[in-house]
């Protein structure tokens, strides 16, 4: 009978042992839960902190500048924004920390099919987006329509209406992620539509339909004497009407020139019309970069139009 007893009692010991143990695991689990959620919302506020301050200092710049918008000058603010910056990246590459025109993309409302074309390198993702933005329910040769995003497994409708966000483009028949990454630091939904001709990069330019002669004539004028562009002897295009006067001073046009810049002439301009500032802040304890993409308007009171944040952002 004792035996009985002493094994009930073991059992019954056994059992409580168990059972804090168990009080005790989920107790430990909790307490690193809020532990990691404390240290997330300190991060989250000390990124906000660090993107508002950066977002002001990119503001006092533009309102103190009345000279067109410049790959040199966005380099000098940037030494200013990021001053421990190490990534020696051409000016015209986009950086996962920087200062950015967003009148040097391609803006995604704007475009023609031939630009989207150019721009994706693909008739079918063009089709897609002009049937993603249009007001119509007419499917494109290679688009889609409702009747396409509903059979999806997770169905959707087709926004019919300009695209809100560059990102949205993930939405949209055709677009993988692999060729987002190819774009999206070339794309915009900001802006007049017309493009900055003192800071498109290559692909930019002959995504709208300019030659590659012609293209390299322009890069090559903005680099100034010494060739490289983002330096203080780089030329500016004051005016659009100007530039195939400017560009002979350096070298003939020829008629191929000229015929190209006719057909690409309504497309640029010589200023911008808002700013992107990537601001990354690295944790100690994550593989990724978390940061914001914030937008910013120029003008007497300078706004912020767009804030994103998020890990992986910048594109490459």
């Amino acid at each position: 009978m004792e035996r009985v007893e002493q094994g009930s009692i073991l059992m019954v010991v056994l059992w409580l042992v168990a059972i804090l143990g168990l009080v005790v695991s989920a107790l430990s689990f909790h307490s690193r839960t809020e532990l990691r959620l404390t240290s997330f919302q300190w991060d989250q506020q000390r990124l906000t902190q660090v993107a508002q301050l950066k977002a002001a200092e990119s503001a006092t710049f533009i309102e103190k500048s009345s000279a067109p918008l410049t790959l040199a000058e966005l380099g000098r603010w940037e030494a200013v924004l990021f001053p421990a910056k190490t990534d020696a990246l051409p000016l015209a590459t986009p950086r996962t920390a920087g200062l950015t025109d967003e009148s040097s993309r391609i803006n995604l409302n704007k475009a023609s099919k031939e630009m989207l074309e150019r721009l994706t390198g693909s008739r079918e993702a063009a089709s897609a987006i002009l049937d993603w933005r249009d007001a119509d329910s007419v499917v494109s040769p290679g688009g889609a329509e409702n009747e396409y995003y509903k059979t999806l497994p997770n169905p959707y409708p087709c926004r019919n209406s300009p695209l809100m966000s560059v990102a949205e483009l993930l939405l949209i028949k055709g677009i993988t992620p692999d060729l987002y990454q190819e774009i999206q630091n070339k794309s915009t939904v900001e802006g007049p539509g017309t493009v900055n001709i003192n800071t498109a990069s290559k692909e930019i330019l002959e995504a709208l339909g300019a030659s590659p002669a012609l293209v390299g004539k322009i890069l090559n004028c903005r680099k100034g004497a010494d060739g490289i562009h983002g330096t203080a002897d780089d030329p500016v295009f004051a005016k659009i009407k100007s530039v195939p006067e400017q560009l002979e001073k350096r070298w003939p046009l020829t008629e191929s020139d000229k015929l190209s810049w006719q057909s690409v002439e309504r497309l640029l301009s010589v200023k911008g019309s808002a700013l992107r500032l990537n601001v990354p802040i690295t944790l100690d304890d994550s593989p990724s970069t978390r940061g914001c993409q914030i937008g910013l308007t120029p003008g007497e009171t300078h706004v912020i139009r767009s804030w994103h944040e998020g890990s992986g952002w910048g594109g490459k």
